[in-house]
């Protein structure tokens, strides 16, 4: 499937389908892309509510969380969304993303 046109973190927080998943986050360009095993929803709500913020990336999202636009692409399975955002991740070599840990 291809991607979804662009929309606001608040607006795909609540608009987003409930499905697996890869996202890509951006803020005066890419910064950052991601997987979504648990719903593509989901997971934008947690980054615009502030609770994924284990992590300096989900810090950063949810800092900006107003200024944000995502896009994502609908994953046929688990396995599927990881390599897609290893994938990306590879391609694209965001900002936000973590460095150390990719690929091992």
């Amino acid at each position: 499937m291809g991607l979804f046109s662009k929309k606001t973190l608040e607006e795909a927080a609540k608009t987003a389908p409930n499905s697996i998943g890869c996202y890509k986050i951006y803020y005066n360009g890419l910064k950052y892309v991601g997987k979504a095993e648990y719903g593509l929803r989901h997971r934008f709500a947690q980054y615009y509510h502030g609770n994924a913020c284990g992590y300096p990336s989900a810090q950063k999202i949810h800092e900006h969380r107003d200024e944000i636009t995502v896009s994502w692409k609908i994953c046929p399975s688990k396995e599927s969304c990881r390599e897609t955002e290893r994938k990306w991740i590879e391609q694209y070599d965001p900002e936000w993303n973590e460095r150390s840990g990719w690929g091992s």
